[in-house]
């Protein structure tokens, strides 16, 4: 009686994990960044200053949705980011849309795509912000 038991856990058990690799393969386009990218202690050292961008992009028949932060020295670089917002998603969205960024997306290299990012940024901000922290990203 007990290997029956012993059998029947296992089957339960490998069911499971092809349950959740089923589930996983399905939602493979859409990573939760934050644990590659923005550790907690990080997130401490944020403090409230900074300026959340969000970004919604067609690209190649598909949507791209980008949400990272960008920590602020202070409150007036932070005001001066936040009225430079629609010119800065402008622009993010052009950047997007360029042969190599497209390649850079479909390949996911984030390291590229957030230094892409950050001379994009850099262009309309008056000090130049250093870091940036990926919060989500859906490309499908």
């Amino acid at each position: 009686m007990s290997e029956i038991k012993k059998i029947f856990m296992s089957l339960i058990i490998i069911c499971m994990i092809i349950s959740g690799a089923i589930v996983a393969y399905q939602f493979r386009d859409q990573i939760r960044i934050e644990r590659f990218f923005y550790n907690k202690q990080e997130g401490a050292k944020l403090s409230g200053i900074y300026v959340r961008v969000i970004v919604t992009a067609s690209i190649n028949d598909k949507t791209l949705r980008l949400r990272f932060l960008l920590p602020c020295q202070d409150i007036q670089q932070r005001d001066s980011l936040l009225g430079k917002l629609p010119v800065i998603q402008h622009e993010m969205i052009m950047t997007l849309s360029r042969p190599e960024m497209v390649r850079i997306i479909e390949e996911r290299r984030f390291r590229a795509m957030k230094k892409l990012i950050l001379e994009t940024v850099n262009n309309y901000s008056e000090r130049s912000i250093q870091k940036l922290y990926l919060e989500n990203w859906f490309y499908n």
